[in-house]
């Protein structure tokens, strides 16, 4: 074996050692403190399992916990007041179903009437005539002075 060969076969053989021995030394599950598991918890656990045999992609009660905001060990939070644990506000679900139910509707109609208020005023008034020919004049938009200060260049042209 060449000097580069054994160095490669070196380094291999210690870095597969290291992946074997070093995980356990740093794995979370030895002295990690898990909450204390009550009864209640147990039974919601179980129920939970018979649910998902019965019913497949059921999360309902595991949505519905965290729009309540149910005090247990896993649900905590640092800042205090009233509704600090609650994750999903159900003012934002009830908002949500008023935006795209009547007001999508009401609103796309009224904007189609509005149109249609427009179209029909021009249809029977008709284009808007001048009662004189023009005379040519020109008003004074902007003062050399406007444009200097508020910075507006014209294009030398």
């Amino acid at each position: 074996m060449d000097r580069i060969t054994a160095c490669r076969w070196a380094c291999r053989t210690a870095a597969a050692l290291l992946i074997a021995l070093v995980p356990p030394a740093f794995s979370a599950d030895q002295g990690a403190a898990a909450p204390p598991a009550t009864g209640n918890t147990y039974e919601g656990q179980q129920a939970q399992a018979a649910r998902q045999s019965a019913q497949p992609q059921n999360n309902a009660p595991f949505w519905r916990d965290v729009r309540e905001g149910e005090r247990n060990a896993y649900q905590t939070s640092q800042v205090r007041g009233v509704d600090t644990t609650i994750l999903v506000q159900s003012e934002g679900e009830i908002w949500r179903q008023v935006r795209n139910g009547p007001i999508t509707v009401y609103g796309g109609w009224a904007v189609i009437l509005v149109l249609a208020a427009i179209g029909l005023f021009y249809w029977r008034r008709g284009k808007i005539m001048l009662k004189e020919p023009r005379t040519g004049r020109l008003i004074e938009r902007f003062t050399p002075w406007s444009v200097w200060c508020t910075g507006r260049r014209r294009s030398a042209s």
